[in-house]
């Protein structure tokens, strides 16, 4: 019989959120199942600025990390997990605090690796970041 993935599991409320998305202001807009597609959302916030008022760098590159690791998670087995391998990012313009909206999308998946592309887009719907990720899919016992 086949179990249920524990992403559905945080995604439904029935289990929090890691502690690192919590900070990040973490939502899940979107996730259907088989899709290798996710809409998160995540909260910017003023202690996240650098000194000219901005969000720094290290904090869009984790909403990314979040958006393109959680992207095949939508077509994970009991038991998958896929952590990144390599995430590289693109900062296209300053970012204020505020909502951004994260879109990942898994590109090419096998049995063994996930490759995944994100962006991150702030209220305006205006792009400030993307990235590609790929990330190694284990199976665990």
């Amino acid at each position: 019989m086949s179990k249920r993935h524990v992403f559905w599991e945080v995604v439904e409320g029935k289990l929090p959120m890691p502690p690192a998305d919590q900070t990040l202001g973490f939502e899940v807009v979107e996730a259907i199942p088989d899709s290798g597609q996710i809409t998160l959302e995540f909260t910017a916030k003023p202690e996240f600025c650098n000194v000219l008022g901005n969000i720094g760098g290290g904090f869009l590159a984790a909403m990314l990390d979040a958006v393109t690791s959680l992207a095949p998670a939508t077509t994970y087995q009991h038991g998958e997990f896929g952590p990144t391998l390599e995430l590289k990012v693109n900062f296209i313009r300053a970012c204020k605090p505020g909502k951004l909206r994260g879109l990942g999308r898994t590109v090419q998946r096998t049995s063994s690796v996930a490759f995944v592309e994100g962006a991150l887009r702030d209220a305006n719907e205006t792009v400030v970041a993307t990235a590609s990720a790929t990330l190694r899919i284990i199976r665990s016992e």
